[in-house]
């Protein structure tokens, strides 16, 4: 079975090592960054069949992140993490919601972003 490939882009550090530790953990290849630039140039350089976006963050946000993913690799299913109240209605009115597969909440546990992604892999 071929490995799922997967992004994670999150400025809070430690979230971003916790979750790509969780899906390694699970047999997936993880490339994790907290810096949207370089963020941008893995995005540039590699396919990846599954990226978690951070919706907030300094210099890009998620959805520039997922238009660029998705530009790239059409196929790809993005997610945004985030902690704030009506995160949908957000993506709705950037007229994003085509573009994203998936809200994962935070705060969330292992079980529940497994879940939200285990459909995907």
């Amino acid at each position: 079975m071929i490995k799922k490939t997967i992004l994670v882009v999150d400025d809070d550090e430690d979230l971003c090592q916790g979750v790509a530790a969780i899906l390694a953990h699970e047999g997936y290849l993880v490339e994790c960054t907290s810096d949207a630039l370089e963020a941008e140039a893995l995005i540039n350089d590699r396919v990846f069949d599954i990226g978690l976006f951070d919706y907030k963050m300094p210099i890009s946000s998620g959805v520039e992140l997922i238009k660029k993913i998705k530009a790239k690799n059409p196929s790809t299913k993005a997610f945004i993490m985030s902690g704030r109240p009506f995160i949908e209605k957000t993506i709705e009115e950037e007229n994003a919601s085509m573009l994203v597969d998936g809200i994962i909440k935070k705060p969330f546990n292992d079980v529940a972003l497994l879940e939200k992604i285990g459909g995907q892999a």
